[in-house]
C-alpha cells in the first residue's frame, strides 16, 4: 500500500486540453518528460482527479499522463448523438 494521504493537494506540472472533432479532452501531465511514459485511465464515471495522488508519487519515477474521458470532469461532451451502423444481415 502506498500509504496516501486523503487531505493531499495535487499539483500537476502541465494541464490542457486535446481538441477532437466535436469535443475537447482534459489531461494532466506529471513528472519529468524524458522518463519512462505512463498513462492511467480512470474508470468512466469518475475524473483524473480519483488518481491524482497516486500519480504524484508514480511522477517521482516516471512521466504520468491523466484525463478525463468525454463528458467527464473538465472534458466536453460530444456535440452531436454518437450513432453506430450494423448492416442488416445478409446484406
Amino acid at each position: 500500500m502506498l500509504g496516501l494521504n486523503p487531505y493531499h493537494k495535487s499539483l500537476p506540472e502541465n494541464t490542457g486540453f486535446l481538441s477532437l472533432p466535436g469535443y475537447k479532452l482534459y489531461y494532466e501531465l506529471r513528472g519529468l518528460q524524458h522518463q519512462q511514459k505512463l498513462v492511467i485511465m480512470s474508470p468512466l464515471a469518475l475524473t483524473c482527479k480519483f488518481h491524482a495522488q497516486y500519480a504524484d508519487r508514480v511522477a517521482e519515477h516516471h512521466s504520468v499522463l491523466t484525463l478525463d474521458h468525454r463528458g467527464v470532469g473538465k472534458s466536453t461532451a460530444p456535440r452531436q448523438k454518437q450513432m453506430s451502423r450494423v448492416p442488416a444481415a445478409g446484406s
